[in-house]
């Protein structure tokens, strides 16, 4: 008996372990640069920060452009951090993450919860009703706006921030590592299996996400296709929709970047409607 549950144990490690991570590392790295190149942030970083050069200023040996690059690419990184990465907007947020097998294989938070959960290295994903320790560090929205806190009224040194001293500008560059790994959730967002509780591990034939494995071929075999669709003008969501969610668990309004929590079958006008968000999940 115990041979065959710790089989059945190693089993559903090894499923898990191959779950995709939606886009690979690269792709999610120059996502998040072209979408950082794209915002305001290079004006905010100059005129507000009083960082010279932006989007290319140094923090802690790094470009601030590289550092949010590199957030992104280390959101899945241990990989059972990629188990909070779904979203089923269909359902209560609280059963809208990853189920397997009706939760007896595995079970993990949906990504909007995920987003705003603080201390995420200490959580755990439920593994054939067992807890595994995700790891990986502590990227909430939360922690991230501390970390900015911080850097701005640390004590060590007063003076301008384009000569911060080491300890303020190590916790200011891990404010732009924790809007890459927030921009990642983002990311996934946008892809189907990802919202809706398709596991789509790449080692089971016709399991795997035939979307993600073609953003990774044109990004590696075809690099002028991949960055001319990155050079397109991009889709901004209106102000709008930036509410209050209602929801102790994810109150901050950036949770409308995944789900609005609206639904109208398939009105895919509500993809552009600018009225606010109003639901309460």
């Amino acid at each position: 008996m115990k041979g065959l549950l710790g089989l059945g144990l190693c089993l559903c490690l090894t499923i898990l372990a191959a779950v995709s991570s939606a886009y690979e590392p690269g792709t999610h790295d120059q996502l998040a640069r072209r979408a950082a190149s794209v915002s305001a942030l290079d004006t905010i970083l100059e005129q507000d920060l009083l960082l010279p050069r932006g989007l290319e200023a140094i923090l802690a040996g790094s470009p601030v452009l590289r550092l949010i690059g590199e957030g992104a690419a280390l959101e899945d990184d241990p990989n059972l951090r990629s188990l909070n990465h779904f979203h089923n907007p269909l359902l209560p947020w609280r059963d809208a993450g990853l189920s397997v097998g009706y939760g007896l294989v595995a079970r993990a938070s949906s990504s909007v919860l995920w987003q705003q959960t603080l201390g995420q290295d200490a959580t755990s994903v439920r593994i054939a009703l067992l807890p595994w320790r995700v790891g990986g560090g502590d990227w909430s929205w939360q922690d991230t706006r501390r970390r900015y806190l911080d850097a701005l009224t640390g004590t060590d040194r007063a003076g301008r921030l384009n000569s911060l001293p080491s300890g303020r500008e190590q916790t200011l560059a891990e404010v732009f590592l924790g809007l890459g790994h927030l921009v990642h959730l983002i990311q996934d967002a946008t892809v189907p299996a990802h919202v809706r509780n398709d596991a789509h591990p790449d080692f089971l034939p016709f399991q795997e996400d035939g979307y993600e494995k073609w953003a990774e071929r044109t990004r590696v075999a075809r690099p002028l296709e991949f960055g001319a669709l990155l050079a397109l003008d991009p889709v901004r969501p209106p102000a709008s929709i930036f509410t209050e969610t209602k929801n102790s668990d994810a109150p901050v309004p950036i949770t409308r970047l995944i789900d609005t929590d609206r639904f109208d079958r398939l009105s895919f006008g509500l993809l552009t409607d600018t009225k606010a968000a109003s639901g309460n999940k």
